[in-house]
């Protein structure tokens, strides 16, 4: 919500100021470790895509990418351990491949949204790697991250 109040009130036509003041916003917030690797991402793409007004699907492919990275090395993870980047990076690579591609960007984020909820299914095959669910390990399979879910309602936000 702090993120969101903070967006409306903004006036300037660079999307990268936008996301690494809105991710400093959630930073203050939500001091929590998904709040922090969230701020963290935001920080990071917004970096990506300093001094970039109107976004392309390239634009905001080369911010996820920078996010999703961002995340994995604040974090220490990587795909398959069962946390949101479960979810951000096949969205991320789907960006890529549609920025590629030249597809429109309404297109191009209902393709990320769909990879980044296979994402989130694909998680439940995992075990727990990091966080509290990393203390059930072998039990956390089949059941769904919640990491990755919230990768998925970032999309999922994008694309509304």
């Amino acid at each position: 919500d702090a993120a969101n109040t903070f967006a409306q009130s903004f006036s300037e036509n660079d999307a990268g100021k936008l996301f690494m003041k809105a991710g400093m916003t959630i930073a203050q917030a939500a001091p929590s470790t998904m709040g922090t690797l969230i701020a963290t991402g935001f920080m990071k793409g917004g970096k990506a895509v300093v001094k970039v007004g109107n976004m392309t699907v390239g634009d905001l492919a080369a911010f996820f990418r920078a996010f999703t990275d961002g995340i994995m090395t604040a974090g220490k993870t990587k795909p398959g351990n069962k946390t949101i980047v479960d979810a951000l990076d096949p969205a991320t690579k789907a960006l890529e491949k549609a920025a590629e591609n030249g597809q429109s960007l309404k297109d191009s984020l209902q393709e990320a949204y769909n990879e980044a909820l296979a994402g989130v299914e694909r998680s439940k095959q995992y075990e727990a790697q990091h966080g509290r669910a990393a203390y059930y390990r072998e039990k956390s399979i089949g059941v769904q991250d919640p990491g990755a879910t919230v990768g998925s309602l970032l999309f999922k936000g994008f694309l509304a």
